[in-house]
């Protein structure tokens, strides 16, 4: 079927003709018989009757003679009806389910729960956008299989909040999938996008929040906002001529492809919203003037020392403090806007008291593609080359922070099933630009960042042929693995390629600085031990603190020897601690695409390397009054002994007002709120056996994995209130790390065997195991297994 056919009226009609016939007789079937009983609910109310009701919504979604206006509401009047039909499932796969359980998932992939229902409607719950796509495509087949997903992330410590002005009309999950081998013929042409995400505004990483509330236009999901989606606005650029080249390319179909992760850094909305919590900070006092203007200083010497021509004129920069400061990011380019992240984001800033620059590159970038490899293809349109031109002001349109002309779309978006790599993409240009020698590194080997910039220069264009539709469609027929990272991190954590502080850092060894860094832009620092470079350093030199570090990654643990717990027991030992004991502190996990790797990694290494101790907060959320984390390490044979009551005053004198506050914020995004009083410090001591120390970082991921060890303690849930009446301050640092996700992780429920590993883990862990070396060239993983 050509490109043209797919969009056409008639292939409408043929989709919807499919949804009367196949959906209309069996939506009945594909509800779980047991969730039939405990439902209970009246007829207005039975998931069978939401389903009917959606059903009625989705042919008009999928009707091509109604109107676009009608077709959105009633694809909103759908997922309404969808979500409360697998209720309350639905509930935590659209992060409305405790915050704290969602703090599990970013750590270990799933959380436990003793309610039978919620498991076991976690485990059979509709992805309700499965029924869609399997109507779009055509493939009747998959219905049945839509009801064994299930779960997602709860939300947490967001710095942002959904958009009033340029709301999404959809979640990326929603566009529909098109099967490459309809796609054979078609020309693509790509336009490399950012990852700035889209229908949100800026609310700030700390307590101070953001003056401007920024609103984040996109990035990949630019399309999807309702204004230009509306308009058929298909992408914007920044000058008329770039306009002109694109449509002037001999290709039926833009291709929107991924640029870095760091990319966005001089995205105009992104110093914006810099700019915003540099006011804020000021605002509160966090940030002095003098300091502000020192700031402004350290750039102009910049531009006046830099020997690159087109940055040499930041010796005339304005200042963040100037009344004239948008008026001039207008008028830099993209160059020097990313020279002036670069200078916010570097070490030397630290001691203005300035906003962590990376933090607010983390909070603004899409969650959904955090973990995609540069140069993947997210998303196609046709372009509307009729339309010419576009002129958002005189169109009437609201405008963009960064572009005002464009171009527009002629039918709907699509994408593959999954993101597709630039190599398969566009072999054409990787065959020919790939071998040559200034593509190449001194040893040989392709330098991706060369090849990177090739193709965003070159641009090429890809007649699709039947071999490449075929390699696409094995390459992304994927259902568990969510992207790159995950599967990079999943393969080095079973291959152990964990790096070490005692190793110096050109060896391959960790280096005290990044880890410094990591620490700092993790959005749970205030929860976390302050541990500098110097400690680290010192702790190499002693042999008492030693880090790790997995894959290359932005995941890391420490472990310390003989820990003193004397401070939660009124200066006295405790006697459940011994004279050797091993504490597993510093705790990082800021590879957000990494969903639900980074907490078997780091426990399983951390006991086959010794540890036998930790300490948390123990936040209290309506779901889990006594703390959520002492229920998570208890899969991991850690045991409660201990806990005593946080002391806001200690703390305050340890890490200061500013910290505190953003405490406070960070615990109410888990659920927390003053009412339930301040959260305990707890203090766990591992109670597994030697034995199960030995292969424990490879033995968390096998099949069949029930913890370590008893069953007493795995199932143990903590119930000591801690009589000591001794104050806390902040714990070693056992808090993780969470970001607003719309897309989530699809999978909160654990396994039900007494596993701590997530059944959704356990299908990701499996299908990595199973992939193809095209899924594996598409993952961007080494053919060998990376080892």
């Amino acid at each position: 079927m050509a490109i043209s056919d797919f969009f056409s009226r008639e292939a409408g009609q043929r989709r919807r003709k499919l949804l009367d016939e196949y959906i209309g007789d069996n939506i009945e079937q594909v509800i779980p018989p047991n969730l039939r009983a405990l439902a209970g609910f009246a007829a207005e109310a039975n998931p069978v009757r939401g389903m009917q009701e959606s059903v009625l919504s989705s042919r008009v979604v999928f009707d091509p003679e109604q109107t676009k206006e009608a077709r959105l509401r009633a694809m909103a009047d759908m997922g309404m009806e969808m979500a409360f039909s697998v209720s309350p499932a639905v509930l935590a796969r659209m992060g409305y389910l405790t915050p704290a359980a969602g703090a599990m998932e970013s750590l270990l992939g799933g959380s436990p729960t003793t309610d039978a229902i919620k498991e076991q409607a976690g485990k059979t719950a509709a992805d309700a956008t499965g029924i869609v796509r399997s109507v779009a495509s055509g493939d009747t087949e998959k219905l049945g299989e839509i009801f064994q997903r299930g779960g997602g992330d709860a939300q947490s410590l967001s710095a942002s909040v959904p958009s009033d002005e340029f709301p999404l009309v959809m979640d990326y999950d929603d566009i529909e999938v098109v099967d490459p081998m309809d796609l054979v013929g078609a020309t693509f042409t790509p336009t490399p996008a950012d990852l700035l995400a889209a229908g949100t505004k800026a609310t700030g990483t700390t307590a101070a929040g953001n003056t401007r509330q920024t609103q984040r236009q996109g990035g990949v999901l630019f399309p999807l906002q309702e204004p230009y989606y509306n308009a058929d606005v298909g992408w914007l650029v920044d000058a008329k001529g770039k306009a002109t080249t694109k449509l002037g390319k001999d290709a039926d179909i833009i291709g929107v492809t991924a640029m870095s992760r760091q990319a966005h850094q001089s995205n105009r909305s992104t110093a914006d919203e810099y700019l915003g919590e540099l006011e804020a900070f000021v605002r509160d006092g966090r940030i002095s003037p003098d300091n502000i203007k020192a700031i402004n200083k350290e750039i102009r010497d910049y531009g006046k020392n830099t020997t690159q021509p087109e940055l040499k004129r930041l010796k005339d920069f304005v200042g963040f403090d100037s009344p004239n400061f948008d008026a001039y990011m207008k008028t830099i380019g993209f160059d020097a806007r990313a020279a002036i992240s670069k200078q916010m984001a570097a070490p030397k800033m630290e001691k203005y008291g300035v906003p962590n620059f990376q933090r607010v590159l983390d909070s603004n970038i899409e969650q959904r593609f955090i973990g995609q490899n540069q140069g993947d293809s997210m998303l196609f349109f046709k372009p509307d080359r009729e339309r010419g031109i576009i002129d958002l002001e005189a169109e009437g349109l609201p405008p963009h922070l960064s572009y005002r002309h464009g171009f527009g779309r002629d039918g709907e978006l699509f994408r593959m099933k999954m993101p597709v790599s630039r190599g398969l993409m566009y072999p054409d240009f990787e065959t020919e630009y790939a071998n040559r020698p200034s593509m190449l590194s001194p040893s040989g080997q392709v330098n991706e960042a060369n090849v990177a910039y090739a193709f965003g220069r070159a641009l090429p264009t890809q007649k699709m042929t039947p071999d490449q539709a075929r390699n696409i469609q094995e390459a992304t027929d994927l259902e568990m693995l969510q992207n790159p990272t995950q599967a990079k991190m999943i393969e080095s954590a079973i291959n152990g390629q964990w790096s070490t502080s005692l190793t110096p850092k050109n060896k391959g060894g960790v280096s005290s600085a990044d880890y410094e860094r990591a620490l700092k832009r993790n959005p749970s620092y205030p929860s976390l031990e302050p541990y500098t470079a110097a400690d680290i350093n010192a702790g190499k030199k002693s042999g008492e603190l030693v880090t790790q570090q997995l894959g290359g990654g932005d995941i890391y643990f420490s472990l310390k020897k003989n820990p003193d717990y004397t401070w939660m027991n009124d200066g006295k030992s405790i006697p459940e601690l011994g004279d050797n004991e091993v504490d597993l502190v510093g705790v990082i996990n800021n590879e957000r695409g990494a969903k639900g790797i980074a907490g078997p990694s780091i426990l399983g290494k951390a006991i086959e390397d010794g540890a036998t101790v930790l300490n948390a907060f123990a936040v209290p959320s309506e779901a889990h009054p006594q703390g959520f984390l002492n229920n998570l390490y208890g899969g991991y044979g850690f045991e409660e002994i201990k806990r005593v009551p946080f002391s806001k005053e200690f703390y305050i004198e340890d890490r200061g007002q500013n910290a505190y506050d953003d405490l406070l914020r960070q615990w109410r995004s888990e659920g927390w709120d003053e009412s339930q009083g301040f959260p305990d410090v707890v203090l766990m001591k591992w109670k597994g056996t030697d034995g199960q120390r030995t292969n424990a970082s490879q033995r968390v991921f096998e099949t069949g994995f029930e913890g370590f060890g008893s069953r007493e303690t795995r199932d143990f849930v903590g119930e000591a209130e801690g009589p000591s009446k001794q104050s806390s301050g902040a714990s070693s640092g056992q808090q993780t790390s969470g970001q607003n996700n719309r897309q989530g992780d699809r999978g909160t429920v654990q396994s039900g065997d007494g596993s701590p590993i997530s059944s959704r883990l356990r299908g990701t862990l499996d299908e990595f195991q199973n992939l193809t070396s095209l899924q594996r060239r598409n993952l961007g993983l080494l053919s060998n297994g990376g080892k």
